[in-house]
């Protein structure tokens, strides 16, 4: 595989798809949202996104059980650690 070091990866976990493509969960001002993004390289439990993330938007650990969008929430922060 290619490693890409300055790339821009979240967990394989955060990512999910749908008909429209891959997409990730966030959190802005307190409430779900869903941004579409592009994928390339995966390794390792991480997968690099290409496109529609900039590096400081926090994304949702998962995809599996995220509230709906625009769905009110309280969200906890936890940085990884690089």
């Amino acid at each position: 595989m290619n490693r890409r070091p300055d790339a821009l990866t979240v967990p394989t976990a955060a990512v999910g798809s749908d008909g429209d493509g891959n997409f990730v969960d966030t959190i802005t001002d307190n409430r779900i949202t869903r941004l579409a993004v592009k994928t390339g390289l995966t390794d390792n439990g991480r997968i690099e996104v290409t496109a529609g993330l900039a590096e400081d938007t926090p994304v949702v650990a998962s995809t599996k059980g995220v509230p709906p969008p625009k769905t009110a929430v309280r969200p906890q922060m936890v940085r990884e650690s690089s």
